[in-house]
């Protein structure tokens, strides 16, 4: 049975943990958090220190550069995997096609630059820290700050009222195989007729599969472009050990692992439903 992580939502987010949150939004010029790092942040004691550790390599030029290209390596792997787009079944208002537009335009941008943080994490607490190159001050970084033009990202609760809305969150918590609901889905859900229409192509088995095929490339591609990151970061996994509970050092390694597949996948899928979303209607016959 799939291990269920606990974690923070940023609602409920209160004092360290809220400013984390902050701090992980400006940097990571996101209008909310995800999944894996709600997840982590439960654990703040490990998350805390290694993130303000890690922050000036997410900060720059670089980070942005490598998240950039894992962007149109999906684009790419979609042709392969996919074919030819496919819009969506649902006649959609403009408005509402905007806004969910802007949510998956939102997470594409967003979930590269979080899976490069998490490797980065993840190859420290295996011992296989950056060595870095230079030093703070002397490397070009990205303003920090959600872009002007990014919306906001509410996500529906786990609890919702709406039966048809916690169906499709009992769907996507059986296709990722864990308990959790990837904030992808809990984000489009505010849309059920859109979100109950696009689930079948979602969640097709065969998809799914090469999906799944194709992450632990997109992993290593990561791993490798990483090391071009500009600053040291390492991880003391003893001194980490000494804050943290045994089972938390247990479930800091599940959550790792686990998050660097499934949000590797959720990149691959978020690509798919804006090419789908975007692409112009089949005509009737």
């Amino acid at each position: 049975m799939p291990i269920a992580f606990s974690e923070v939502e940023e609602t409920t987010a209160t004092g360290p943990v809220a400013a984390l949150y902050a701090d992980l939004r400006a940097t990571m010029r996101s209008t909310f958090v995800p999944t894996a790092f709600r997840a982590l942040a439960f654990h703040s004691a490990y998350l805390i220190p290694a993130w303000t550790a890690l922050r000036p390599n997410l900060a720059s030029a670089e980070a942005e550069t490598l998240a950039g290209r894992l962007r149109v390596t999906c684009v790419e792997r979609l042709k392969e995997i996919v074919g030819r787009p496919r819009a969506p079944s649902v006649a959609l208002d403009p408005v509402t096609h905007t806004d969910i537009r802007g949510v998956l335009e939102t997470f594409f941008y967003v979930l590269p630059k979080f899976l490069l943080a998490l490797i980065v994490l993840r190859e420290a607490w295996e011992g296989r820290g950056l060595a870095g190159r230079v030093q703070i001050g002397s490397v070009r970084t990205v303003p920090p700050g959600a872009p002007a033009s990014m919306p906001a990202v509410r996500l529906l609760p786990l609890d919702s009222d709406d039966p048809r809305v916690r169906r499709l969150f009992q769907a996507a918590s059986r296709m990722m195989g864990r308990p959790e609901v990837p904030s992808l889905y809990r984000a489009l859900a505010r849309w059920p007729d859109y979100l109950e229409a696009v689930w079948d192509s979602v969640a097709e088995a065969r998809i799914v599969e090469a999906y799944r095929v194709t992450v632990p490339g997109l992993v290593e591609e990561l791993v490798h472009g990483c090391r071009t990151l500009p600053f040291a970061f390492v991880l003391d996994r003893a001194t980490v050990a000494r804050s943290v509970e045994p089972d938390g050092l247990t479930a800091i390694d599940g959550l790792l692992a686990t998050y660097q597949r499934d949000m590797a996948e959720t990149v691959l899928q978020t690509a798919r439903l804006l090419r789908d979303l975007t692409a112009p209607a089949r005509p009737r016959r």
